[in-house]
């Protein structure tokens, strides 16, 4: 995405990742807040066993690339852990279908709240206390390229500041 932006061949691009460019301004549109959700039998043997207890239950992942999977791995990293130590049961291409498989009790997942807000009110899926942290989604455009009035009234309608004239 910023590579078609950084050549023109887009107006606009938006990307999860960080980008380094001096090319392209880059605004934050927004962020997501990842967690740790799992059934209540799992959420207890988290909770209860603290950073140490990640291996003790079945995992089920989003794809390689995925955002929530690249916290995931971070927060694995850090604590001495990568994913080869998880017992990773499934391997799903979408939040929807990871959400359905941990309310399934298939293991413990890491998703956006927004994915899984309406099932944690149900009490289907419960919270766990492990802290992680959040992702930021970025707005991206060339510096040297005027805004077009389409480009103008989409960052206004989802709340953007105006790009900035070319000079």
């Amino acid at each position: 995405v910023s590579a078609l932006v950084h050549e023109g061949r887009a107006d606009l691009g938006f990307v999860e990742g960080r980008i380094e460019d001096a090319l392209l301004t880059i605004d934050i549109v927004a962020e997501d807040e990842p967690v740790l959700v799992a059934s209540a039998e799992f959420a207890r043997l988290l909770d209860a066993g603290g950073p140490g207890a990640l291996t003790s239950v079945p995992w089920v992942f989003r794809e390689r690339g995925s955002g929530t999977r690249a916290v995931l791995e971070e927060v694995l990293a850090a604590h001495g852990l990568g994913a080869e130590d998880l017992d990773i049961v499934l391997e799903l291409p979408s939040n929807e279908a990871v959400r359905v498989a941990v309310e399934s009790g298939a293991g413990a997942a890491v998703l956006s709240r927004l994915v899984v807000r309406n099932a944690l009110l149900a009490g289907a899926l419960n919270l766990c206390s492990l802290a992680l942290p959040n992702r930021h989604f970025y707005a991206l455009k060339h510096r040297e390229r005027a805004a077009t009035p389409a480009e103008q009234a989409f960052r206004t309608l989802i709340a953007i500041p105006p790009a900035q004239a070319a000079t």
